[in-house]
């Protein structure tokens, strides 16, 4: 009953209704026993109080009613079913997912499993897992073999009977274990698109969104290829790196995302001729935020756009080289410490060399630090060139300012 129940559900069933059904059994008769299969029954047909449950009843009220009101059935409700794939076994495989180079692979081979697969109005995807109702073993290992040539190397997986999420590499085995009849539904998506934690060194397709924010991790890079569109946040833990790829890469920010840079974080193009291009909003309020202790390094990079390119604040500092920097109506690299209005020696000293700042409210903003190096930088086109307060040591040398 539970197989048949979910089973229609794979074909993309909204409701369950259940035939009243009410067996008599004779419990001196033993080749009446059959008739247990009902949900509930007479032990004698003919004293109607004595009415029984059998273990359909039990699998109604405590599997599938709270599975089908929770997030399981709310999930299925809101899917479409686009393909399903009956009696599959571990000598079978088929194509995963749409936009995946792979296959799905279940083992052991004894096994015996039915396959579905959804989508929602995000185009994301789904796929369910049956064990059939003959099927003993109980256990379940998923395999996504992804081809090597596959772009995408971190995913999020996320169980929905079980409601859990949780970040996989390609190469990860997907554990399941599903009794008889049972099965589990997931969704599963690349975090360059939907966001989360990139683990392990991932690459961008040209054109491709990010819709939620992420966060690359320690010794985890990013290769930009072409445009990439970020409509959320991108963090870069220390250790982590977003670098050019190919195709002019560029990421243009909208919504008012940002960068933040943690760390020693890296963010970087490979030459003069192949900078990384951050694009912001005329609205967003920073581009790239610099967080508490942070020393990043940004290096052959385009930023334009933001109210302010870069802030750095509270004990952090920045080594910025060989980046352009345009279009900050107010300030294209502000270095802040807050200390009691006294100068700082807290924060370690920023190195900004050879860098092209122009159409800037200030191009360059320092306050309340200790030390500062500005080297072999062209200003041009901004109300003000430099501007330094409560600053003990500045090192300023060989820069050319235009226009200010």
């Amino acid at each position: 009953m539970l197989y048949n129940a979910n089973l229609a559900l794979m074909y993309g069933a909204k409701f369950i209704e259940l035939w009243p059904y009410f067996a008599s059994h004779n419990t001196s008769d033993s080749a009446s026993g059959y008739s247990i299969n009902g949900i509930i029954y007479f032990d004698d047909f003919y004293d109607t109080t004595k009415i029984f449950h059998s273990d359909k009843f039990y699998m109604l009220r405590d599997t599938l009613n709270p599975r089908l009101k929770g997030v399981f059935g709310k999930t299925l409700k809101k899917l479409v079913p686009t393909e399903q794939h009956l009696n599959i076994d571990a000598s079978s495989y088929y194509n995963f997912i749409s936009h995946f180079s792979g296959n799905l692979e279940c083992l052991p081979s004894t096994s015996d499993y039915d396959l579905g697969f959804f989508t929602d109005s995000l185009s994301r995807n789904y796929f369910m897992l049956i064990s059939r109702y003959y099927n003993n073993d109980g256990a379940c290992p998923i395999f996504i073999n992804l081809d090597e040539g596959c772009l995408y190397n971190n995913l999020v997986l996320t169980k929905f009977v079980a409601d859990t999420t949780y970040n996989i590499l390609r190469s990860d085995p997907i554990p399941v274990n599903l009794t008889r009849g049972d099965a589990e539904l997931y969704r599963i998506y690349p975090i360059v698109r939907w966001g989360g934690s990139l683990l392990a060194n991932d690459t961008t397709n040209s054109g491709e969104t990010l819709h939620s924010d992420m966060i690359v991790e320690n010794n985890a890079t990013l290769v930009i290829n072409g445009t990439y569109y970020a409509n959320a946040d991108i963090t870069v833990k220390a250790g982590g790196k977003i670098k050019y790829g190919s195709n002019n890469s560029k990421i243009i920010f909208s919504n008012g995302a940002k960068l933040i840079l943690e760390g020693n974080a890296q963010v970087y193009g490979t030459s003069s001729t192949n900078k990384l291009t951050l694009q912001y909003d005329a609205s967003t309020s920073i581009g790239i935020v610099v967080n508490p202790g942070a020393s990043p390094i940004i290096s052959y990079c385009n930023i334009t756009g933001p109210l302010n390119g870069i802030s750095v604040e509270n004990e952090a500092t920045i080594n910025v080289t060989n980046t352009s920097i345009s279009n900050c109506s107010n300030t294209g690299i502000a270095l802040f410490h807050f200390g009691n209005g006294e100068s700082s020696s807290t924060l370690s000293t920023p190195n900004i060399y050879k860098c092209s700042i122009s159409n800037c409210g200030t191009a360059i903003s320092t306050v309340n630090c200790s030390e500062v190096i500005i080297k072999e930088n062209i200003i041009t086109q901004c109300n003000l060139g430099l501007y330094f307060n409560m600053v003990n040591s500045a090192y300023i040398s060989s820069n050319t300012i235009l226009g200010c």
